[in-house]
């Protein structure tokens, strides 16, 4: 599965400043996501889906996008697994 624009978007989203606004990481994507359609947000959900199921390519997924933030593949998954938590809700 290709990786949706939205996940490379929210990738680059996470720049050198992003800590300085935001008091976590989940509360910054969370305020990223907010502003993005039903529709982008469910091929995120769909995404997330498909990269649970392969965990040992979730870290390489995220480190490919413009991100400042490189994560190993436990900080990796368990980003995807807030995501994800986070999309089942809204």
């Amino acid at each position: 599965m290709k990786a949706p624009e939205i996940w490379g978007r929210m990738g680059a989203y996470v720049h050198q400043d992003f800590l300085l606004q935001f008091p976590d990481l989940m509360s910054g994507l969370i305020d990223f996501l907010s502003e993005e359609p039903r529709e982008q947000r469910a091929e995120l959900h769909r995404y997330c889906d498909f990269l649970l199921r392969r965990p040992e390519t979730i870290a390489a997924a995220w480190n490919s996008t413009d991100t400042n933030l490189l994560l190993n593949s436990v900080g990796a998954k368990q980003l995807v697994e807030d995501i994800r938590a986070y999309l089942t809700t809204v």
